[in-house]
């Protein structure tokens, strides 16, 4: 196999980290847009995915959540997350947790 010597990547990704960044979640959402929060089921049943909801409802910016994020996460997750966002009709993502959330939400 050749070796690659080099490349070109561009991702439109923003990662927000820390104490305070589910609050700012408002301020970072382009006025009118319904997002997808996408996740795991554990974050889901630890209660982080509806403090998440419940700042998005608060400034009244609608939301879905996928919580079908598996760890080291295969395309068929990304692709159930995609027909969601689409039947769903979002126009923003928002991963919450760890890196295969953060994988499937990229």
């Amino acid at each position: 196999m050749a070796f690659q010597t080099g490349f070109d990547f561009r991702s439109p990704t923003r990662l927000i980290h820390g104490p305070g960044s589910i609050r700012r979640l408002p301020e970072l959402l382009p006025e009118g847009v319904k997002v997808l929060v996408v996740t795991d089921p554990g974050l889901r049943q630890a209660g982080v995915v509806e403090r998440v909801s419940a700042v998005l409802d608060e400034a009244n910016i609608p939301c879905a959540i996928y919580d079908g994020v598996v760890g080291n996460p295969a395309t068929r997750s990304v692709h159930a997350g995609l027909r969601q966002y689409e039947k769903e009709k979002c126009g923003a993502l928002i991963g919450v947790g760890g890196g295969s959330s953060m994988d499937v939400a990229k």
